[in-house]
């Protein structure tokens, strides 16, 4: 790229430094900028237009202009001539729409897109001139990303800690009660919610296990059923389920009928999914939150998946470990059966058939038997009597 001198008046270079400081999405950033480098170059038109930076790259698209109703003949500017000198100087000067164009190809750290800006000037002299501000403006998008990856990598940063520290709490609980308790009082606290539950699996479906701030839980409600069957619904779909919608393709009944009776404002449900080593998935319960201010955003919504990604295994030794003795002695005695003898395999159904028919055959089966001993036989007392004659 050339090197052009510019002399960076101070609303310049504080316009640099705010698009570069832009803290809004991309899809902000872009009219930002258009909207800068109109006031700045005092252009008559601006146009921000890319195409993907493949082999095959497709025809140009105008990702946004001022003002709206401008138009240019993308392929008729931007034409094999012109770009060979943008990817070699990054700036230069094109002729469309009856006068004289400034263009510049934008650095961004996505390395798929290409993307160029066109400025209407008018006159060859202003546009020779503009090409020392437009300069300035190349590397912006690459200066605005990388300081938003910053700030996102340090809040994901903060997010994990934050995770791993209710994590050391669901883990250092008693019992899986007081677990999931401390695991739904830790979403409410860091979401902002009203009310956050969690519902586990149960011989009959999914049971209300424990809300948050609450040490007991009606199980006998028609809220609690209704919250089961919302948790049902989610961990059904293997997705989540928020009210209002988003998600078009969804299916809420559940979710609504409790909505139309608790009114909880704003409601997310997370299904809660093991996946084992050998690709099969456990159907565990669902996590529900609930919060009147606001809706669930895109951001929270990735980090609850991460809450209840890490919470997994923790409320599952918990869930194993206070279960009655009998059954506990039971899991650990099939786990100890070689894998070879396990009812999946060939040998093992038939090793479990042979024992099966052995129990079996003891408990109906009769069988013979004798015993053998000696005997003294002993009397207290004795009287001589004689025979009759």
């Amino acid at each position: 790229m050339t090197a052009h001198s510019a002399t960076l008046d101070a609303s310049f270079a504080t316009a640099l430094s705010a698009l570069a400081e832009f803290s809004g999405a991309p899809s902000a950033f872009w009219p930002v900028l258009v909207q800068t480098v109109q006031r700045q170059l005092n252009a008559r038109a601006v146009w921000l237009v890319w195409r993907s930076g493949s082999e095959n790259p497709g025809p140009w698209k105008v990702l946004d202009q001022r003002p709206l109703e401008a138009s240019v003949p993308l392929e008729e500017v931007l034409s094999l001539a012109v770009l060979k000198k943008l990817g070699r100087d990054g700036v230069t000067v094109g002729q469309g729409l009856g006068g004289n164009l400034a263009l510049g190809e934008l650095q961004t750290t996505d390395s798929n897109k290409q993307i160029v800006l066109i400025a209407d000037l008018g006159g060859t002299a202003a546009a020779l001139a503009a090409l020392q501000k437009l300069t300035g403006f190349l590397s912006v998008p690459q200066a605005y990303d990388a300081l938003r990856k910053a700030k996102s990598g340090a809040r994901d940063a903060t997010r994990l800690a934050h995770t791993l520290e209710s994590m050391g709490r669901v883990l250092d609980s008693e019992n899986f009660d007081k677990a999931t308790l401390t695991f739904v009082n830790d979403l409410s606290e860091r979401f902002a919610c009203e009310t956050a539950s969690i519902s586990w699996r149960a011989f009959e479906g999914l049971r209300l296990r424990a809300t948050s701030h609450s040490e007991k839980v009606a199980r006998r409600s028609e809220t609690t059923f209704l919250l089961e069957e919302a948790g049902q619904e989610a961990l059904t779909q293997n997705k989540e389920v928020m009210l209002p919608a988003t998600d078009q393709k969804q299916v809420s009944i559940a979710h609504e009928a409790y909505v139309q009776v608790v009114k909880p404002g704003h409601i997310l449900t997370l299904p809660l999914i093991q996946r084992t080593p050998d690709g099969q998935t456990i159907e565990l319960g669902a996590v529900t939150l609930e919060r009147q201010r606001q809706q669930f955003t895109t951001a929270e919504q990735w980090a609850l998946r991460l809450y209840c990604e890490m919470a997994i295994v923790p409320l599952v030794w918990h869930a194993q470990n206070s279960r009655w003795m009998m059954v506990r002695m039971g899991r650990e005695m099939a786990r100890s059966v070689p894998k070879a003898l396990k009812p999946r395999s060939g040998a093992g159904k038939l090793f479990t058939g042979a024992l099966v028919a052995a129990v079996v055959g003891a408990l109906f089966v009769p069988l013979p038997f004798r015993l053998s001993a000696t005997a003294v036989l002993k009397t207290d007392a004795s009287a001589f009597v004689g025979a009759a004659y």
